[in-house]
């Protein structure tokens, strides 16, 4: 068994973020440290971007960032193709082999209801955040996206992206399934659980991303 706290699983915009728009630490109105350049030297930051489509580039279509062909200045193309093909697919491949030979259960506990980053557009040469995935507002912990959900897979989508607002608000207490071999484990949604989705069942290792 194993339990994780607020894992971006799927990455979190908050790198694709720093990487292309840099961060700096201010007081007040003060900067007092410009930490841009420290945070694109750094590997890990590449390995937290996000690995399900989050950027428009102009044609009203997300796509991967290492699928982006034109990426701002700050993001290194090169670095963001090993970040997730040598990194974060890597680790799905062996969590889906040994989910077959080994399965084990996975509690993803995940935060939400917070502003959280969820998708970017591009022009220009430059990177817009936005909070809103597909131009509907989702919710995370402030970091991890909703949209970067361990257990997203088709059926969860299709299941999540047709609830209103409203409804996916009263939904925010909500269990999800997430099945792995025989047995399965939970989604905590860190609210009292008043129901579950039958559709958000599915192998853990199965991300759609």
């Amino acid at each position: 068994m194993l339990i994780t706290f607020g894992t971006p699983y799927r990455g979190s915009l908050n790198a694709l973020n720093f990487l292309a728009n840099g961060f700096s630490k201010k007081i007040g109105p003060f900067k007092v440290a410009d930490l841009s350049e420290l945070l694109r030297s750094l590997t890990s930051v590449y390995q937290l971007l996000p690995i399900y489509p989050c950027i428009d580039t102009g044609t009203g279509q997300l796509s991967r960032v290492a699928e982006t062909d034109v990426l701002p200045a700050g993001i290194d193309a090169t670095r963001t193709n090993a970040a997730e093909y040598q990194f974060r697919r890597a680790i799905e491949a062996a969590i889906a082999a040994r989910g077959q030979q080994d399965p084990y259960l996975i509690y993803p506990v995940v935060g939400l209801t917070q502003p959280t980053l969820q998708s970017a557009r591009l022009a220009a040469g430059q990177l817009a955040t936005l909070h809103s995935y597909e131009g509907e507002e989702l919710d995370g912990d402030g970091t991890v996206s909703s949209a970067a959900s361990p257990t997203s897979t088709p059926a969860v989508d299709r299941y999540l992206h047709a609830l209103s607002r409203r409804q996916r608000a009263s939904q925010a207490s909500t269990l999800w399934r997430a099945g792995q071999g025989d047995g399965c484990g939970w989604r905590v949604r860190l609210r009292t659980a008043r129901g579950a989705c039958p559709q958000a069942v599915s192998r853990v290792g199965s991300v759609r991303g």
